[in-house]
């Protein structure tokens, strides 16, 4: 395996690594700190997933579009989230009907590789952004 093979894995494994964090996030407070940082957030302001998930959006990623089936969502919607663009750049991907998958997408240089995750509180909150 060349390097930059090894990069792209390894960076697409780190992004996967911060969406745990945010599950934890989502799921308890301990999850915060470990997301965000000790200290480096109000908590108060924190309250509900809703808050967490957008503090998330505005303080990490670049871009978040929803596509949505021309017949409606109930025939499936695709979220994608720009996490970094300009080497590596790297993509978070939801579609609503694949369970509790998210896949984290990662292209450094002329590699890619991603990683596919199963994260219950994380993927019911993006399949919420289709609805809003």
């Amino acid at each position: 395996m060349n390097t930059t093979e090894n990069t792209a894995g390894e960076y697409a494994r780190t992004i996967a690594a911060e969406l745990h964090q945010l599950e934890a996030a989502l799921t308890g407070p301990g999850g915060l700190d470990a997301l965000f940082g000790a200290g480096n957030y109000d908590a108060e302001d924190l309250i509900s997933e809703m808050s967490v998930m957008f503090e998330y959006l505005n303080a990490f990623t670049l871009d978040c579009s929803v596509r949505v089936d021309q017949r409606g969502s109930d025939h499936g919607a695709t979220i994608i989230i720009t996490r970094t663009l300009g080497g590596p750049n790297c993509y978070i991907e939801r579609d609503t009907l694949d369970g509790t998958a998210v896949v984290v997408t990662a292209y450094w240089g002329g590699s890619m590789d991603s990683v596919r995750l199963n994260l219950d509180a994380v993927s019911t909150w993006l399949d919420e952004l289709v609805t809003m």
